[in-house]
């Protein structure tokens, strides 16, 4: 009899224990109807041994399922990679996913790995120098180029040029032109004027080599009729029409038989205005060189001369009277 008992009480627990894994398979709790034709299995009221039937722990701490229904990982312990030389995320590579680490502008910007060897990286940004006109931030101050600007000549003179995106810019320094005669060096190749027709006319220089005579002349031809030697043809050139600061130069011709050359109209009081020869400067201008004068006492001839050590020549050795500058030729 008692063998009995303990059989059909090891039975009872065994299709106990059966109903309870299928109540936990199919949703339904422990003490819920798990006898019958799959009808709705109602859980008694009450609290259990075990806690309440929605599964509150007894000590009234909250169980949370590690797993969602789908599956996902809600382990805060496993969240976003960090640089420490572990894997963070589980994925089975370490400090993967890390970003890179920048600092620094234009040339000196620098772009390392965020981690090294499980230990986050230090950036140093790059030495800056000197702005080039290259379309880089070579200063690195931010700014490309910094509006660099650069002197620069042409034959007529100096400009500036700017440097635009990398590239120096044409020269603003004056061009040259064509030449005109208007006491300029427009070409810019070193002459005042040059090969413009009719713009200067030339002075011939001759002597007397009896009376002594200094005789200047628009003609080459016209010292040949009274015994005058012609020392230079084209000695100098004067304007032959008025430039700004330029005046007159007048030839005179005195009582005395002898010519005299002045920009005074009136002829320093001589007899007798033969017109104007050209134009002298009044100042020293582009291209042109003084025009010396001195007197003789002795014969009251005038020497004009552009060379100055002839006319120290004629004042220190041969009696002449120093009178200075008169203009300037060319």
């Amino acid at each position: 009899m008692h063998g009995a008992r303990h059989t059909l009480a090891l039975v009872t627990l065994l299709v106990g224990s059966a109903g309870a894994c299928a109540g936990a398979n199919s949703g339904e709790g422990l003490f819920g109807n798990s006898i019958g034709d799959g009808g709705d299995a109602t859980a008694t009221e009450g609290p259990t041994a075990g806690g309440s039937a929605e599964g509150d722990g007894g000590d009234g701490g909250s169980a949370t399922s590690a797993a969602t229904d789908d599956g996902t990982d809600t382990d805060d312990t496993e969240g976003g990679e960090v640089c420490n030389g572990l894997d963070d995320d589980g994925d089975g590579i370490v400090d993967d996913g890390i970003p890179a680490l920048g600092c620094g502008m234009g040339v000196c910007m620098v772009q390392v790995p965020g981690c090294d060897a499980g230990v986050p990286a230090q950036c140093f940004p790059g030495s800056p120098t000197d702005e080039l006109c290259n379309g880089l931030d070579d200063d690195c101050d931010g700014t490309v180029d910094d509006e660099l600007t650069r002197s620069c000549d042409s034959s007529c003179g100096v400009g500036q040029q700017a440097c635009n995106a990398g590239t120096w810019g044409d020269c603003d320094a004056p061009p040259p032109t064509a030449e005109t005669c208007n006491v300029a060096d427009d070409d810019c190749n070193g002459a005042v004027d040059d090969g413009v027709p009719g713009c200067r006319v030339g002075v011939h220089r001759w002597w007397h080599p009896t009376t002594g005579e200094h005789f200047y002349s628009l003609d080459v031809n016209e010292g040949l009729c009274c015994g005058f030697t012609l020392e230079y043809a084209d000695y100098y050139r004067l304007y032959a029409a008025a430039q700004p600061q330029t005046v007159a130069w007048y030839r005179c011709y005195g009582d005395n038989g002898l010519h005299h050359y002045t920009t005074d109209a009136n002829c320093e009081g001589l007899s007798v205005n033969e017109g104007v020869m050209g134009y002298i400067g009044q100042v020293a201008l582009p291209g042109s060189t003084p025009l010396l004068r001195s007197y003789n006492p002795a014969n009251g001839d005038h020497f004009f001369t552009t060379s100055q050590a002839e006319h120290d020549n004629a004042v220190d050795a041969l009696g002449f009277v120093d009178e200075g500058t008169v203009g300037h030729v060319w």
